[in-house]
């Protein structure tokens, strides 16, 4: 692309987001210049409200005239490179136009439908939801719409290490999968062949809802090969689901491998896969009670140290009471999730929206002022600065093999950890 001016052809790929003086949207090229060869290629679109509505739909296609620009660093001191960053996402320039814009008409993909979906479903629970917190986190756990949030609770679900549970991944799916699967075992449905189909649809239909975002749909295809194994009855080791649904998703984008959300989702779902039998037969606890908050903990224990290596790298620093978090966060993530959906299709039946209204309400409440009484105390995070991508992915497998070897009774294969072990310190 030769950055001079010249009429570009674009489809919105978002709404628009409110900028600094100005609207902000995500658009993909179709012709630029006259010329149709930059299809794969995507624009920043920076304009104002005088000019495009706010409310333009994905999948509007718009003709402008502008002159792209460059995306550069914008504070090269720091260790976050924007540039970078957007250019595996498709950005590589941006246009800023203040002038006339044409809506030429609309070709809306399944993505796009989604996210349309997505904006009348949260529209319904605008009407049905009077409290703006609740409203702001059903929305995001339910939707994955996070704009209603404010800092504050995103600061302190962070610091208590809780923040995953705001934004629609892996977690989310899983809950959804696990809710299907049980209703799909209770029912007289026989044909294992149906009982996946049916489950699969439901799968993609949530991903659907939530607007195709990159960590629901990885979630999706894990959660896909992972429930293929399982509702046919068919013998099939978890870890190796997991690995082909990661290996299908870095064939379609490489650059995958390098996305925060990527590692820390696979990394946790390995961590649960390849211990989670294990730890649960070395330490159990009898009654429904226990039984359930031992479990609940066993995945918070090991998904935690999954993600050490990458939180380490990624943020600098890790919350030390996630474990203790997750306890109540996971099963409270799960009634809202549930709650949330009842609500979003039941809204317009009597009875239903008042008492969904109040649970949503208590539930909401009870997390945020249990994430806010941990987050305020003190030393809840352990800074953990200069942590290299190398020794990040060795410390992982470490961490991995290490559980792995406490929990095997015979001990057979030391060397491995051995050998892991001394790589993570010869390595810079």
């Amino acid at each position: 692309m030769v950055p001079v001016r010249q009429e570009f052809v674009l489809r919105t790929d978002d709404y628009p987001e409110p900028a600094s003086r100005s609207l902000m949207l995500n658009t993909s090229i179709i012709r630029a210049g006259g010329n149709n060869n930059h299809t794969n290629n995507k624009l920043l679109l920076y304009t104002d409200e005088l000019y495009l509505s706010s409310s333009l739909e994905p999948g509007s296609i718009i003709r402008l005239a502008s002159r792209p620009v460059e995306i550069t660093d914008f504070d090269s001191s720091d260790s976050f490179d924007y540039r970078l960053f957007m250019n595996r996402r498709g950005f590589r320039y941006c246009i800023f136009c203040y002038d006339s814009i044409s809506v030429i008409g609309e070709r809306p993909g399944p993505r796009h439908l989604g996210l349309r979906l997505r904006r009348f479903l949260l529209n319904r629970l605008e009407n049905t939801l009077p409290d703006k917190k609740t409203l702001s986190v059903v929305s995001a756990m339910t939707l994955g719409y996070r704009e209603l949030l404010d800092n504050e609770i995103k600061e302190e679900f962070r610091k208590s290490g809780i923040i995953h549970i705001m934004a629609v991944s892996g977690l989310h799916v899983g809950i959804i999968s696990m809710i299907i699967v049980y209703f799909l075992k209770i029912t007289r449905i026989r044909s294992g062949t149906l009982r996946l189909l049916i489950s699969l649809l439901l799968i993609w239909t949530y991903a659907l809802l939530t607007g195709l975002s990159p960590s629901v749909t990885r979630a999706s295809v894990m959660f896909s090969f992972l429930n293929t194994g399982y509702l046919i009855n068919r013998p099939v080791k978890p870890l190796n689901s997991v690995m082909a649904s990661a290996f299908l998703i870095l064939i379609a984008n490489p650059h995958m491998l390098y996305e925060p959300s990527f590692l820390l989702s696979y990394s946790a779902v390995i961590a649960i896969v390849a211990n989670y039998r294990n730890l649960l037969a070395k330490i159990s606890f009898r009654g429904l009670l226990m039984g359930s908050i031992w479990k609940i903990m066993t995945i918070s224990i090991l998904a935690q140290a999954g993600t050490i290596p990458f939180v380490a790298l990624f943020f600098g620093e890790i919350p030390i009471l996630s474990v203790l978090s997750n306890l109540f966060a996971i099963p409270l993530a799960t009634i809202i999730l549930f709650a949330g959906f009842t609500l979003i299709f039941l809204a317009g039946l009597p009875l239903f929206p008042e008492v969904l209204n109040s649970l949503l309400f208590s539930c909401v409440n009870t997390l945020s002022d249990a994430a806010a009484t941990i987050a305020s105390w003190d030393r809840v995070v352990i800074t953990a600065d200069g942590l290299s991508a190398s020794r990040a992915v060795v410390l992982f497998f470490l961490l991995i093999i290490l559980v792995r070897f406490l929990l095997d009774r015979e001990k057979d294969n030391p060397h491995i950890l051995l050998t892991i072990t001394i790589l993570y310190f010869i390595i810079p």
